[in-house]
């Protein structure tokens, strides 16, 4: 028998608890709609997204059930693990000549699952991640055998990677000094360093000569100055600017949050607010919303599907 179903425990979607709508006409609803939102209504056949399709509605809210109840084995998120490994790579890997072009992809890695707001439960989910190369699955599968049963998690109020950190050091600056929205490189390092976790090896401890030096291959330094740019392929917009102000500081250099970095901030608060993710789903639908055009689909899913290792749904 190969059926897995206590590998694997998955809960419902939220949609699934929608009362509104029977299982007949979600079949009816998904039998009209596109299966690629992509490709409605577009009048110069562009492949543009339409306004139906960007706009986003909530979904029902699963109803409180106690997953240990239902049976099932329940799996950690190992972000921060992930995290830790990957940054243990970047630092093995830009001292090697002939691997350092996997320098910055780790990097980049390393900024998409700390940014991310869901579990991540299995290595394999990491595929799904824009950002995170298949070349990296290897080094995810290592830190999973490596952590065992007790995967890192950083202590409450501390962050894994300089990243998220970064964000809500330069929040803080900000509303320390409401009149000046800059913060100054050398009070960034100190202010991101008081918010990690030292056992996850990520503080820069280096002057900002060291930093500013284009030869230096930081994993932190190189976090920060991913913030700054965009990058369409991993979903990720620019969280922060560069400026130059001379009189400020030794290095002349500071940093301004933009408007979608104040919200990533605040979403990154409320994150460290709620503490450690409890063990969950191996596979568990992480959105609150989808495009308007699926507001009329449910899909009803036993809860002890899942799959496991070797099979999904």
């Amino acid at each position: 028998d190969d059926d897995e179903d206590d590998d694997g425990l998955a809960i419902p979607t939220a949609a699934a608890y929608s009362s509104s709508t029977t299982a007949a006409s979600a079949s009816a609803a998904a039998s009209r709609t596109p299966h690629n939102p992509r490709r409605i209504s577009s009048d110069r056949g562009n492949g543009m997204l339409s306004p139906s399709a960007r706009v986003k509605v909530k979904v029902p809210s699963v109803p409180t059930l106690s997953v240990r109840s239902i049976g099932g084995k329940l799996y950690p998120d190992l972000r921060h693990c992930f995290i830790k490994r990957l940054l243990g790579h970047a630092k093995e890997i830009r001292r090697v000549h002939y691997q350092k072009q996997g320098f910055d992809p780790t990097i980049k890695a390393i900024v998409v699952l700390s940014l991310y707001r869901h579990p991540v439960r299995s290595a394999d989910v990491c595929r799904n991640l824009n950002g995170i190369g298949s070349e990296l699955l290897s080094v995810l599968k290592d830190a999973v055998a490596a952590e065992g049963s007790t995967p890192f998690v950083p202590a409450r109020g501390k962050f894994s990677a300089v990243a998220p950190a970064a964000l809500v050091a330069m929040s803080e600056c900000v509303d320390a000094n409401p009149d000046d929205c800059l913060c100054t490189m050398e009070d960034l390092i100190h202010r991101v360093n008081s918010l990690l976790d030292a056992r996850a090896n990520a503080a820069m401890t280096r002057d900002s000569s060291y930093y500013l030096d284009k030869n230096t291959m930081d994993p932190g330094w190189t976090q920060i100055k991913k913030l700054c740019s965009s990058n369409q392929h991993a979903g990720i917009e620019q969280l922060l600017k560069e400026r130059r102000r001379k009189g400020r500081s030794a290095s002349g250099v500071v940093f301004e949050l933009t408007d979608k970095g104040r919200e990533m901030a605040r979403t990154l608060k409320k994150m460290l607010e709620a503490g450690p993710v409890e063990h969950g789903p191996l596979r568990q639908l992480a959105a609150t919303e989808v495009s308007e055009v699926y507001k009329h689909v449910t899909m009803s899913v036993d809860f002890r599907e899942g799959g496991g290792g070797r099979h999904s749904l």
